[in-house]
């Protein structure tokens, strides 16, 4: 017998059951607003109009992807910006620094060097007064 947390990341509210030999417990899930729109509804085809987004590549992924940004709205110029990763419970996982035409390189690893689960990952850039969104699908 044990006492403990139980995280559950959810994108949606519902009934969710745990069942584990020998361990009772109640659950509680809460739903908790992101701190940006989660973007797991955009169609990963390009959208029409000129719009500027993160695009990764592959997708999905299992070792490597490479995380750009798309879109006139960046103009020619290039530089220094922060990539940061989340998961769909809205954590942050990993800041990569990075040139947003060039792509930020993710190895699929958190902040700690650890790998992290497969899933679907968050990807937000903060540059020029646009915020860039874009995800990423890993699987193990």
């Amino acid at each position: 017998m044990g006492g403990g947390t139980v995280v559950v990341s959810t994108v949606r509210p519902g009934t969710y059951t745990l069942r584990v030999a020998d361990w009772s417990c109640e659950v509680a899930v809460r739903v908790f607003d992101y701190p940006f729109e989660l973007p797991v509804s955009v169609p990963d085809g390009t959208p029409a109009g000129d719009v500027t987004r993160l695009v990764t590549s592959p997708n999905p992924f299992s070792s490597t992807a490479r995380i750009t940004a798309t879109g006139a709205a960046l103009g020619g110029g290039n530089g220094s910006n922060v990539l940061d990763i989340y998961d769909v419970g809205g954590r942050l996982l990993r800041r990569i620094r990075g040139d947003l035409r060039a792509g930020f390189v993710w190895d699929g690893r958190d902040a700690q060097g650890r790998l992290v689960p497969a899933g679907v990952y968050v990807h937000r850039v903060v540059a020029r007064g646009l915020v860039l969104r874009g995800r990423s699908y890993l699987v193990r």
